[in-house]
């Protein structure tokens, strides 16, 4: 919420000064009896509003996520923050239409109807508060962390009110305080019911700083710190060292490699997804513009630039079936968009 505070009282402040401005002269032809023409004007509003709505909405919420990353808004809290000003500013014609009505009931001298629909709006809000309290909090997709302390990390018990959770906050507190959580999301179900839903990171390399090892997940936030008995199943990450490591932060190896640790993730993150993490031991960024990993404890495969890093390792599982069990070798995939295999 904080992360989106500057950008939401803008354009929502905008949003309300606009349409507030559009019944002025309705009020003014009202007051000077002139009927005909406040007519027209509310007319024109009414256009207005249903312009400026479309445009915005749909400028906003294709921006939002590009305003909030040129806002250096934290990596671990980008998604949520862009889910709730998403929320917010799919709702600007809500917005726009509602203070353009109750301008226009005013303008025409009528204070009173919109004070009744806000009592309303106090009483629904008050009786909400009152009833629907949470009774029972599930946790899915736990594996690490027990649902114990998925809950505890949340700040949400039982007894909180089911409708004033603020559950982008509350995933906001589980990414900081459980590092091993790659994505949470909350969700309310009535009368009573709180579903937290969680995805583990998976723990795929370590960098080595200070003389200690840091464990990596796919998206190179530093999951732990480990000794070397630890390291059994994790890839080693060369050409790298860490600034400053903090868990639950991602990985930081300075300006000047900050390159090396967008390309690392880009990596890793392929090795997942196809599955071929555990036959990764030796990740080498030395050369930021041709790194390469040992594969299979047979292979040395280079990739060059960081560009099409999908379609490369495509390339290189469709090599490696076409080889035999004793081949091994280098794999080159950084010429002419095909892999090349030199035998020795």
């Amino acid at each position: 919420v904080g992360s989106t505070g500057a950008i939401n009282f803008m354009i929502i402040g905008f949003c309300m000064g606009l349409a507030n401005g559009f019944v002025i002269p309705v009020a003014q032809r009202y007051g000077a009896k002139d009927y005909k023409d406040m007519r027209r004007f509310v007319a024109n509003s009414i256009w207005l509003t249903v312009f400026f709505a479309a445009i915005m909405s749909i400028t906003v919420c294709i921006l939002c996520r590009s305003v909030l990353i040129a806002m250096k808004t934290p990596a671990d809290i980008l998604d949520l923050a862009y889910d709730y000003i998403f929320i917010i500013f799919a709702g600007i014609p809500i917005t726009l239409a509602y203070n353009l009505l109750t301008g226009i009931i005013r303008s025409l001298g009528d204070s009173k109807s919109p004070l009744i629909f806000l009592l309303i709006c106090a009483a629904l809000v008050l009786g909400m508060s009152v009833f629907f309290r949470v009774a029972k909090i599930e946790v899915v997709g736990n594996s690490i962390y027990t649902a114990e302390e998925v809950v505890e990390a949340s700040g949400i018990g039982t007894g909180d009110n089911l409708f004033f959770i603020n559950r982008f906050s509350a995933a906001s507190r589980i990414f900081s305080k459980l590092p091993y959580v790659d994505k949470a999301k909350v969700t309310r179900a009535l009368p009573n019911r709180v579903t937290i839903t969680i995805q583990e990171s998976s723990a795929m390399a370590y960098v080595q700083a200070d003389g200690g090892y840091w464990v990596l997940d796919q998206n190179c936030k530093l999951l732990k710190s480990v000794t070397e008995s630890e390291l059994t199943g994790l890839a080693r990450v060369d050409g790298i060292t860490p600034v400053e490591p903090k868990v639950g932060e991602v990985l930081n190896a300075g300006e000047a490699d900050a390159p090396k640790v967008t390309y690392l993730a880009a990596i890793l993150g392929q090795l997942l997804t196809r599955d071929m993490a555990s036959k990764v031991t030796v990740i080498d960024l030395s050369d930021a513009s041709n790194p390469g990993f040992t594969y299979d404890g047979r292979f040395t495969v280079r990739l060059g630039a960081n560009e099409n890093v999908e379609y490369k390792f495509g390339m290189l599982q469709s090599a490696v079936s076409q080889l035999t069990a004793s081949d091994a070798g280098t794999i080159d995939l950084s010429i002419d968009k095909r892999a090349h295999f030199s035998p020795g």
